[in-house]
């Protein structure tokens, strides 16, 4: 059709200007720390291969999923092309998401919501300044949580079940998928009997997890001890997260008498995540409990990084494309989230972006943080809310039209004539006009005294 055709090119046009402007990202330096981390990783797995990257004398605290993108980047590239595809690396995955998001949203919702899913997603701030300016890859890790709970909202709890793992395998933070799924597969279980769900879940989730970390040397016993290590690595209260904490005792503070409390407020806050999950367990519902799920991640504990609640805007995407009261909440809380992106970006002396004056005399002073992490925290309080009030749904509820086609060009019509059986002939030759009496003379000419004469 017609009309299916002009939206799947408004999606293409959406992605690929999303693209360009990641494109455009790439000259910037990022954050040098991390793109230096990732490009020394990747050189130091072509080096030691996988089985001798987790050496003791060796500084790494990340899973083993993603090193496996760093090892082939390592293996290709080298100097500046090597730091551009570690910039690059988030751009497929965008690609991914807002593709997935869109299509997902072509379902439910049609066309025209599916158009505004692709553009919210390629066109967002905050996923533009993350990855490839910044030069991190949550979107990497973004895309198989989203997928996972795609994929338990149909039903198929074994691709779910690897999907969650390789979440969780890319950066730990992304395992709120697998805690997502242990709480719907427990539901199943404990509301019918259900055996089957846990039983899919946690094997492919094992085997998922024992397979990427087996050329790793990497087994569970070393997986949690990574894992461990990791959230030991900065004790800090909030890590530029405008949270709870980054009020209550200010960003980078010692965390040692906060840690506690904010463990058990995340405990509740991934438990209340899951409530829905009860009555429903559809894609819908999946996705908002994920959604509440990595908020609680990012705003309740200590520790938290400022990147945090980006899997929050990748699988809060196809709900504000299609519900009319969660789409401008979406959109104030992705331009907010790019804002404290960017607090935290320039307050590091190694970058070399810095905030106007203007900006850190306001918005960026100790009263403004405390504004903004309340603006925030009331946003995920109203987003919550409406997910909790039936707005975690898929059926639509935004009017959205795409402009009308324009008309055809009319053709020049014909000039009207008679049908061929009422045709009045061409003009009379001379031989019609000497046989016209005869003609005549034939068929009454006895009646007609003027023929004879």
């Amino acid at each position: 059709m017609r009309d299916d055709r002009r939206a799947r090119l408004a999606m293409a046009g959406l992605i690929t200007v999303g693209v360009a402007l990641r494109l455009l990202m790439l000259r910037s330096p990022g954050f040098p720390s991390d793109v230096g981390t990732f490009q020394a990783w990747a050189e130091h797995l072509v080096q030691v291969r996988p089985s001798g990257f987790y050496a003791p004398d060796y500084f790494s605290d990340y899973p083993p999923a993603y090193l496996y993108v760093l090892w082939l980047f390592g293996a290709l590239f080298d100097g500046e092309l090597l730091r551009l595809a570690v910039k690059a690396a988030s751009i497929p995955a965008d690609i991914a998401i807002a593709v997935g998001g869109a299509t997902l949203v072509w379902r439910h919702a049609g066309r025209t919501s599916a158009i505004l899913a692709a553009g919210l997603w390629s066109l967002s701030p905050a996923a533009i300044f993350a990855g490839p300016y910044w030069g991190q890859i949550d979107a990497v890790g973004s895309l198989p949580l989203f997928a996972a709970l795609v994929a338990a909202g149909r039903g198929r709890w074994v691709t779910a079940g690897a999907l969650a793992a390789l979440a969780a395998m890319v950066k730990p933070q992304f395992g709120i998928g697998v805690v997502v799924l242990a709480a719907a597969v427990l539901i199943e279980l404990i509301r019918y009997g259900r055996w089957q769900p846990l039983g899919r879940v946690a094997l492919a989730g094992i085997i998922t997890a024992l397979a990427l970390g087996a050329p790793f040397r990497a087994g569970p016993a070393e997986l949690i001890d990574l894992v461990k290590k990791a959230s030991e690595t900065y004790p800090y209260t909030s890590l530029f997260a405008f949270n709870v904490w980054s009020i209550v005792a200010d960003f980078w503070q010692p965390d040692a008498a906060f840690v506690g409390l904010g463990t058990l407020l995340l405990v509740a806050g991934l438990v209340g995540s899951c409530v829905p999950l009860w009555w429903r367990r559809d894609t819908a519902t999946f996705l908002a409990a994920g959604t509440l799920a990595a908020c609680a991640f990012y705003f309740l504990p200590t520790r938290a990084h400022e990147r945090y609640l980006f899997p929050a805007l990748v699988l809060l995407l196809p709900l504000a494309a299609v519900r009319a009261r969660l789409l401008w909440p979406y959109v104030v809380f992705s331009l907010g989230f790019a804002l404290t992106l960017y607090f935290a970006f320039t307050r590091y002396a190694q970058n070399d972006l810095r905030s106007p004056p203007w900006l850190e005399a306001s918005l960026f002073s100790r009263t403004g943080q405390i504004v903004l992490a309340l603006f925030m925290l009331g946003t995920a309080a109203l987003v919550a809310w409406r997910l909790f009030r039936g707005e975690a749904r898929l059926e639509p509820s935004l009017e959205v039209a795409l402009p009308p086609a324009p008309l055809p060009m009319a053709e020049p019509r014909a000039a009207w004539s008679l049908p061929a059986a009422l045709a009045t002939g061409h003009a009379p030759t001379r031989r019609d006009l000497l046989d016209a009496p005869s003609s005549r003379e034939g068929d009454d000419g006895a009646r007609d005294p003027r023929v004879r004469g």
